[in-house]
């Protein structure tokens, strides 16, 4: 027959249910709640939002730079023209004449 001293070797063995409720309840304490859960998806939806938004006011930032660079371009490129035209004009005169 089993002896209460056969029982009390056997509940160091193995385990009880009251050790396996106990260790869950430790194990499920390490994850994230739905509400956890729901407050970093907030915030983590709020954070890309934020950088998209800075993101978007650079890219419109560069496009107009781009704008006014490429008008500053255009302007030099139409002196310099009118300034290689001329000495193209001057230059055929010099070898027209010494022809």
């Amino acid at each position: 027959m089993i002896t209460d001293k056969d029982i009390t070797k056997l509940k160091k063995t193995f385990v009880t249910k009251q050790d396996l409720k106990r260790e869950l309840k430790r194990e499920l304490a390490a994850f994230a709640t739905k509400e956890e859960l729901s407050i970093t998806v907030r915030e983590l939806i709020s954070f890309i939002g934020e950088r998209f938004e800075t993101l978007s006011e650079q890219m419109i930032e560069f496009k107009n730079e781009m704008s006014v660079f490429r008008t500053e371009m255009r302007d030099i490129n139409r002196t310099h023209r009118s300034t290689l035209d001329n000495h193209e004009v001057r230059l055929s005169r010099i070898e027209y004449v010494s022809k």
